[in-house]
């Protein structure tokens, strides 16, 4: 017998199917659902599970390394009899005035404690870079707040402003302090400021110099270093190389950095090796390959250059280089990626050693004869190499590895001095080189076996051929086994839980069933645009690459004369910021005014997210405006509505300036926030477009699961997602699941993951050639040409096979992973405190709960309910004034206006003192409030792990009892069973139920074999999931099968389809466990 194993594979779900290839039978189907491996799955708002987590973990060890690190300090004070003030005694003095006066006057060694203390606490930005992250991590590093941005370049610009300023603002100041001690308060703030750590070292040794001349024998040199080490000292980055995936063909070699030489060179010769050039008499296939003569100068041009421009405007490049005719025109194979890429390394090393000398080499061109040049070295360098002669290609590798290693710039500075021989110049230019970032696919080593046969002309996989590898992922050999073993650690969360529930499910399906003989995987693609959309798209392509050469033109032009120029220069900010400057015809879209190109490029202009880029992950040229800093910091985190809306000219103002974008992006400024709302919750039609990462990552979990499904099967097959479609309406199988005389693909039903997956065991070589000859469709397939066909044409696979696929899907139950560990949010991040009157007795609301109190800014966020549970009447009561004033009636439900607050709420006080406030606090009445600290700290609970359903012995009724995740998780520490079966007295344990798992509603049949399928037929339509239930114990179920938790029905009117509300009291159910495969059985836990 052969079986067959179709599998369909998302990164939520799996339908799998297994047929018998030789009767022509389905063995059995089923669907299983599982939860995604990240937080708000395909919403703008998608996260790893764990970055709420990982942020306050941050956060908390931010603020404990700051402690320690000023906790130091007081002990070296008080060791050499500097100081001994307390914690509190250091904030009663002023710092700046200090830190000013310390500069040219004598103070008291408290005082200077106090200087130093606010040195150490505030203390700059350091720049810990990777030389091989490139711009990732230029966008990373740099979280320094500022309400605005996220992003290193912000930084730096804000750094330099800072510089300016200490220059230009009354005069030079010497110092960051100094400057920030003239500043008036009132008028300009001090903190949330861009500050570098040099910036307040240099002021250190300033302050510690001139102090010495009053104190020279306690401020020695030996205090300095133990002072400053404890300031100012910051460890380097960990290394990540365990993140590196490992070579595919060296298993226990780590992928290359792509900014390694060799991986470029490898890059380089794998696609001159492919090039063919088309065009003028170059007509035959051997007249398109290249010449030795034209390799050899393209290498030659590539050795020293970023790569050469590909396309309908570029290959002037190509003709110039290898003087063909300029009367014809020319295209390549690789003019769709626009570029061939140099050697990026060896290009930015030699565009500052050229015409330089190390070890009396002249660097004046680099070849692939000169690469292999010998030089002698110097000591320091032999100690690397073991020998007294290196090639030029080791020279220049030997300086890469140290600006990729060496993660701080001081550092590689001084190795570049010592082991080559450098001036200052020199080591710094070399020392701030951008390397490109991201691994290439092979390891050093593999490369260096395949390089020689690549330099001979051999293309990628002949040259694997002859290193003795084998190239292609089909030939890759495996460890077969009898069941398949846990993944291999990948990065990407979504597919590696993806993968782990197919393990789960192939293993059990073997234990059930054998192995399968073959397995039919679909590898996801995204449906094929139509031809008039490809066109659009591919024009608009072309456009945005004729905008970015302009861009890269004019940008160079202006720092032509700018130490910039000599670097990896410009960076994709520079010309973002040139194009929306063009675009926006060189004005502020937000002030009006305009932009001069000075402007531009300096730190009075940022780059702003229309809509926050925090809120919808969208970093597209449609969602990007250059304006001036001010504001930028004016909108801060807003939409333009929230931001710009209470000015009403102004407003018009900036929608007039934007009438000639693009009606997608123009929209984005009159969005308010309930349409904003819409948007980043995908309800808007325009974002769903807009999130793809589903796709995406479907396609790479397909790709790892083909290497994995290996262990257990020789033959894995991979079929299209266009073809199953096709096939799916071929075989009338869109009807099985969607309404009555419909056809078309019922989404709302988790079985038509089933359906997928006998359509993909079925999908082989001859049921492709037929789909081909019928439909006369030899490329593309255009699910809009459906209509055209006819299907009842279409031969089915056998004769009864709609018939059968329809009673199997019928007894499918649809398996969802329950997730029963006690792990999670135990509690809401917010803090409340409980209300007590005067003697000391909790509050209480007319129902009997307890009064909470919570902290909220007074801002136009306020609700309705919020105001009127404002604690401080005198507060309340002139909010309630002011409503009326704007011509709201405090005692309807209302929102506030955006402008509410523009003018500060001033509070008269019964003693006759007025003041301004700019926070209340609400009272919140709770059952559920738990307190977690010895103090007035209570939080909500937060999620529910279970419910239990018992029975009470002594009136014969059930009722239920819900247990906190924070309930859980304390027994799970005691050591308990986190579910507790050990009730009162008079309480018998029947049940829990938890997210996710199965009931039968109503009373269980008698005589059900639960492991045949064939009764569940009968079972279906009974058979419930728990969706969720709620501190009151009510609980919301759902039918197995239903995907989604709302639709809309034919007369337009939204539905929540298969769902079912119970109490626990009135759920009369049988709890059921199900496996992967969709087998029931009866539990009672």
């Amino acid at each position: 017998m052969t079986k067959i194993l179709g599998l369909d594979i998302g990164a939520n779900s799996l339908g799998w199917a297994l047929l018998n290839n030789d009767n022509n039978t389905i063995i059995d189907m089923g669907s299983h659902v599982f939860p995604a491996g990240v937080s708000d799955f395909d919403t703008a708002k998608e996260k790893s599970k764990m970055a709420d987590r990982r942020s306050a973990r941050s956060a908390r060890r931010r603020f404990w390394r700051r402690k320690r690190r000023l906790r130091k300090l007081r002990y070296i004070f008080k060791e050499y009899n500097i100081s001994n003030l307390k914690v509190h005694d250091y904030n009663s003095l002023d710092p700046y005035e200090i830190r000013k006066k310390a500069l040219d006057k004598k103070i008291t060694f408290d005082e200077l404690a106090r200087a130093i203390y606010h040195l150490a606490k505030r203390r700059g930005y350091f720049d810990i870079s990777c030389a091989d992250a490139g711009e990732e991590a230029i966008k990373e590093k740099g979280k320094i707040f500022d309400g605005l941005k996220e992003k290193g370049e912000v930084v730096i610009a804000g750094i330099n402003d800072l510089r300016k300023q200490l220059i230009t603002y009354g005069g030079n100041f010497r110092t960051v302090g100094e400057y920030f001690a003239s500043v008036n308060t009132d008028e300009v703030r001090i903190r949330c400021r861009y500050t570098e750590r040099q910036m307040f070292i240099d002021e250190f040794e300033q302050i510690w110099n001139k102090q010495k001349e009053y104190y020279p024998d306690i401020l020695n040199d030996e205090l300095k270093e133990k002072i400053k080490k404890a300031a100012f000292w910051q460890r380097p980055l960990k290394m990540q190389k365990s993140l590196i995936g490992y070579c595919k063909f060296e298993k226990l070699h780590r992928r290359a950095p792509k900014s390694h030489p060799i991986a470029q060179l490898f890059r380089m010769y794998q696609v001159i090796n492919n090039l063919t050039i088309s065009g003028g008499n170059r007509i035959l296939d051997n007249e398109k390959e290249l010449s030795e003569l034209e390799r050899s100068k393209l290498i030659n041009k590539l050795l020293i250059s970023k790569g050469i421009e590909l396309g309908k405007n570029a290959n002037k490049q190509i003709v110039a280089l290898l003087k063909l005719d300029k009367n014809s025109h020319y295209v390549t194979n690789y003019d769709h990626q626009g570029k061939i890429d140099g050697i990026k390394t060896y290009s930015a090393i030699f565009g500052i050693l050229k015409n330089k000398s190390i070890f009396n080499y002249n660097f004046k061109q680099i070849t692939e004869t000169s690469l292999q040049e010998k030089i002698k070295i110097n000591e320091e360098l032999k100690k690397d190499f073991l020998k007294d002669e290196i090639t030029i290609e080791e020279l220049l590798q030997a300086i890469w590895r140290i600006i990729f290693t060496e993660k701080r710039t001081d550092i590689r500075i001084n190795n570049l001095k010592r082991k080559f021989d450098l001036d200052d110049e020199t080591a710094n230019k070399l020392a701030n080189i951008g390397l490109e970032p991201g691994y290439a696919s092979l390891s050093i080593r593999a490369m260096r076996k395949m390089l020689p046969y690549l330099r001979m002309g051999y293309k990628y996989d002949d040259a694997a051929c002859k290193a003795g590898y084998h190239h292609s992922l089909w030939d890759e050999e495996v460890e077969k086994l009898d069941y398949l073993p846990p993944p291999a650690f990948i990065r990407n969360p979504i597919v590696t839980t993806s993968l782990n529930e197919l393990r789960k499910l192939v293993n059990e399906l073997i234990t059930r069933y054998g192995k399968p003989d073959i397995i039919r995987v679909e590898l996801a693609r995204d449906l094929k645009k139509s031809r008039k959309e490809r066109q659009k798209i591919k024009e608009q392509n072309l456009k945005n690459r004729a905008e970015r050469e302009e861009a890269i033109k004019e940008i160079k032009n202006y720092f032509s004369d700018s130490e910039y120029y000599a670097q990896d220069f410009p960076r994709d900010r520079y010309i973002t910021k040139y194009r929306l400057w063009k675009q926006q015809k060189h004005l502020c879209i937000y002030s009006g005014q305009n932009i001069g190109i000075n402007q531009l490029f300096s730190a009075e202009t940022d780059i702003d997210h229309i809509l926050p880029y925090s809120k919808t992950l969208d970093d597209s040229m449609n969602n990007k405006v250059v304006c001036f800093r001010y504001e930028n910091a004016f909108k801060a985190n807003k939409i333009p509505w929230e931001a710009y809306a209470q000015d009403k000219a102004k407003y018009h103002a900036i929608l007039d300036r934007v009438k000639t974008f693009p009606t997608s992006k123009a929209k984005k400024f009159q969005m308010n926030t309930k349409q904003f709302k819409d948007y980043i919750q995908g309800k808007d039609e325009e974002h769903k477009d807009f999130i793809e990462r589903q796709l995406n990552d479907t396609r790479y979990i397909s790709k790892e699961a083909l290497k994995y499904l290996k262990h257990i099967c020789d033959e894995v097959n991979v079929s299209t997602g266009s073809t199953t479609a096709y096939l799916r309406k071929y075989w009338g199988l869109n009807t099985i699941l969607a309404p009555a005389g419909e056809d078309f693909k019922n989404r709302e039903d988790h079985r038509h993951h089933a359906i997928d997956a006998v359509v993909i065991a079925l999908t082989n070589r001859s049921t492709l050639q037929r789909l081909s000859t019928y439909s006369h469709i030899t490329g593309d397939y255009y699910l809009e040409d459906f209509e055209q066909y006819n299907p009842n044409q279409f031969p089915l696979p056998w004769e009864n096979f709609r018939k059968d696929v329809q009673e199997k899907v019928d007894c499918i139950i649809v398996s969802h992973k329950v997730n029963r560990r006690a792990r999670g949010k135990l509690h809401d991040e917010t803090y409340f405190g409980l209300r007590k009157n005067h003697y000391g007795q909790e509050r209480t609301d007319e129902k009997g709960q307890k009064l909470f109190h919570v902290r909220k800014p007074l801002d136009s966020n306020l609700t309705h309910s919020q105001i009127k549970s404002i604690v401080e009447e005198d507060i309340k009561e002139a909010i309630f004034q002011r409503l009326l004033k704007f011509g709201i009636d405090p005692d309807s439900k209302f929102t506030l206006p955006v402008d509410f607050f523009n003018e500060p709420l001033v509070i008269h006080a019964k003693n006759g003192n007025s003041y301004r406030t700019k926070s209340v606090r609400i009272a919140v009445p709770s059952y559920t409030m738990r307190k977690i600290r010895d103090y007035n700290i209570w939080v909500e609970t937060g999620s529910n792990h279970h419910i239990i359903i018992y029975k009470d012995i002594t009136i014969g009724k059930q009722n239920g009892k819900v247990v906190t995740l924070l309930d859980a998780v304390q027994r799970k520490r005691k050591g308990l069973p986190v579910i507790d079966k050990e009730l009162g007295t008079n309480e018998e344990f029947m049940y829990s139920l938890i997210k996710n798992e199965l009931v039968y509603l109503g009373e269980f049949p008698e005589n059900f074999d639960l492991n045949n399928k064939n009764y569940y037929k009968v079972m279906f339509d009974k058979i419930y999931r728990v969706q969720k239930f709620d501190q009151y114990g009510r609980i919301i179920l759902r039918q197995h099968n239903i995907a989604v938790l709302e639709s809309i029905d034919k007369e337009g009117k939204k539905v929540e389809p298969g769902i079912l509300r119970k109490s626990a009291p009135s759920l009369e159910a049988t709890k059921l466990k199900i496996t992967t495969l969709g087998f029931l059985s009866i539990a009672n836990d």
